[in-house]
């Protein structure tokens, strides 16, 4: 396994690019640029661009994946600590392994 959360992660990146879809229709990258000497404030900016909607999913699959572990620690206990432990949450990675390989005797 690479992700405890395959689905969340696969939703989180196709938000990600429709936001980078809406991002590259914008046109010209310099319009994209926030006027310090305009009246609206970076923070309406943030909220105005395409990134908003993208942000708030990732966070909402975010919290969503830690409830589920949380659930899933409750029901299967110590088997799912150590998946825990080795796999990542979202992000799918190479797993971690937390035991030491057995070695051989002859």
């Amino acid at each position: 396994k690479y992700s405890r959360h395959p689905n969340y992660f696969g939703e989180a990146s196709f938000w990600l690019g429709v936001a980078l879809i809406g991002w590259a229709d914008k046109g010209d990258a310099n319009e994209l640029a926030v006027d310090s000497s305009s009246s609206s404030s970076w923070l309406q900016a943030i909220i105005d661009s395409n990134w908003t909607g993208s942000m708030i999913m990732f966070v909402f699959f975010r919290i969503s994946a830690h409830l589920t572990d949380l659930r899933m620690l409750k029901n299967r206990g110590d088997g799912y600590k150590r998946v825990m432990s080795e796999v990542s949450a979202l992000v799918p990675m190479i797993p971690r392994s937390t035991e030491k390989e057995p070695t051989k005797q002859n």
